[in-house]
């Protein structure tokens, strides 16, 4: 089983002999890093250097707790912080703690193994600055970690398009500002670091202290002088404990990225987007090929804009671009947000099915209770959502929740076994869905269709007619006046038909066979605005096309 290991990491160009915690020696993780993995959640940690120089005390740790800071979605390496403040952590406690659920929530993820005999790692996700951090001591008694009220932002031209998570944010045409929310605190900060992020040596960094009262501070000159690049920011108290850690990009050639979409998708499927990077004269965005090639993408460039065409298949949801000037580049990543869905069997784990974004057609013994059908809804990453509706219509739909460590809600069809809609076999279904989205429910797509379970009706036999009425007890007449001749479902323009199938383009009724359009529909007349002009056809495009032409 995996396990997070706790350590200690020291610049990589430190000459160092050994690393002490506790008078026990440490262990090197690796000897292409300079980490070295802690023995006690508790202890003095010295570092042995130079033997000319003295021997000094690194950190002393003294709670029974350890709070780390992570990127996001938890992802490594986390960095060792005083007190938690918003986003997501990784609190390693004695393993007979257990989470208070009431006050702080019930776990996003299930605690995790420490490479520590006797402690557990425990998932948070802090949104709010009321948000609690509470465990149960075995005795009963609570431990309530208290929370960091500095509030640090960086805030700046912030380019909310890339979704690249574990670079931080992303700036453009000048490097942030670092924000505090009450600027009286800077008192208590003693020094923020700042240096160029990722592998290697060398790598540049400086220092500086706060200008105190107030609330913005301007990042040092040497950064604006660097033009662009990925950076840290560290920020330590006046004792020298690490109060709060970020990454963060700029590029000085970079306006905005502007990737207008909707996750939802329409009848007919996902349609293809423009992703639009404004920029300066001389600046350059190229597509980072990866499956499927780049010659696939249409690329429009212009001296201040660059103009990409995003395909709508699932291949394309997620794509990795290098935006460089002549001095810097960055490596940024952009997501569409498409929401999916697949067919799979209950319980099959590797089994992903076919992800699509056009409604299945189902059949009723899917929802049979001796079936374990299910269909998975997929968002465009974990967390995206927490909760979802689904059912034959918004006002009586049931309330499924998301895990925030799941791609995908789960549907389990016999759930719906009992519903009175599938038992009228003479009705046509939609089962829709709602995501929980900006404190309301958006969506009320199609995931699947159901057709009307009839007899097939003889060739010779009077087409009958179903017109919507309040008497459901008697649904259908039969009448001698031919269906193309009158306004109905055979002469309205929305009626469409492709390979011999028939559907409403505002999905009064859904896709269905020829025979079953003339048994059931061809008459039909709904309360939708219906559209009569006459000679116009819908050709294999969608275009206009006149239905009993087809028939």
């Amino acid at each position: 089983d995996e396990e997070w290991i706790l350590g200690i990491e020291l610049p990589e160009d430190s000459e160092v002999l050994r690393v002490m915690q506790n008078d026990k020696m440490l262990d090197r993780v690796d000897d292409d890093t300079a980490r070295y993995c802690l023995n006690n959640p508790k202890g003095a940690i010295t570092i042995t250097g130079d033997p000319k120089k003295e021997d000094g005390l690194v950190y002393e740790l003294t709670k029974d707790y350890l709070i780390f800071k992570m990127h996001k979605d938890w992802k490594c390496p986390g960095r060792l912080v005083k007190n938690p403040t918003m986003g997501y952590y990784l609190v390693v406690v004695p393993e007979e703690w257990e989470r208070d659920e009431e006050r702080s929530g019930i776990a996003p993820i299930e605690p995790e193994g420490v490479k520590l005999e006797g402690y557990k790692a425990h998932y948070f996700y802090v949104q709010e600055d009321n948000e609690a951090i509470v465990f149960i001591m075995s005795g009963g008694e609570q431990i309530v970690l208290d929370f960091g009220r500095h509030g640090f932002r960086l805030v700046g031209k912030e380019i909310v398009a890339d979704v690249f998570e574990e670079r931080g944010q992303l700036f453009g045409e000048r490097p942030p500002f670092l924000q505090i929310l009450d600027e009286r605190r800077w008192n208590e900060i003693g020094t923020i670091v700042i240096g160029e992020e990722g592998p290697g040596r060398h790598k540049w960094r400086t220092q500086f202290s706060p200008k105190e009262n107030i609330k913005r501070q301007r990042l040092p000159r040497e950064l604006y002088e660097r033009c662009g690049g990925w950076y840290f920011i560290r920020i330590y108290d006046t004792d020298g404990m690490l109060l709060e850690s970020m990454d963060f990009r700029f590029l000085n050639g970079l306006k905005d990225i502007e990737s207008p979409h909707y996750p939802f998708p329409d009848p007919q499927g996902h349609k293809p987007v423009n992703l639009i990077f404004h920029h300066m004269v001389g600046c350059k965005v190229t597509f980072k090929p990866q499956e499927p090639q780049s010659d696939s993408l249409s690329i429009e460039r212009n001296t201040e804009k660059t103009i990409a065409l995003i395909p709508s298949e699932p291949e394309w949801d997620e794509l990795t671009w290098i935006v460089s000037t002549d001095k810097k580049s960055i490596t940024i990543i952009i997501r569409i947000d498409r929401i999916r869905w697949s067919l799979v069997e209950r319980g099959a784990v590797d089994n992903i099915g076919e992800q699509m974004d056009r409604p299945l057609r189902a059949e009723r013994n899917w929802f049979s209770p001796d079936l374990n059908k299910e269909i998975r809804i997929w968002f465009p990453k974990p967390g995206w959502t927490q909760e979802i509706l689904v059912g034959f219509s918004k006002f009586r739909s049931t309330s499924i929740p998301v895990r925030i460590d799941s791609p995908f809600a789960t549907v389990l069809l016999k759930e719906f076994y009992d519903i009175n809609e599938i038992q009228d076999l003479e009705q046509c279904l939609e089962l829709k869905f709602w995501v929980a989205l900006n404190s309301d429910y958006e969506g009320g797509a199609a995931i699947c269709t159901i057709s009307p379970q009839c007899v097939e009706a003889e060739e010779d036999a009077p087409p009958e007619i179903l017109s919507e009425t309040e008497d459901t007890d008697i649904p259908f007449e039969v009448e001698e006046i031919d269906p193309f001749s009158i306004k109905s479902c055979s002469t309205c323009d929305h009626a469409r038909v492709r390979n011999d199938i028939y559907w409403c383009r505002h999905y009064r009724w859904p896709h269905i066979t020829r025979w079953i359009f003339k048994k059931q529909y061809s008459r039909f007349i709904c309360s939708t605005p219906p559209r009569w002009e006459g000679e116009d056809e819908y050709d294999y495009n969608d275009n206009k096309i006149k239905v009993p032409h087809q028939s």
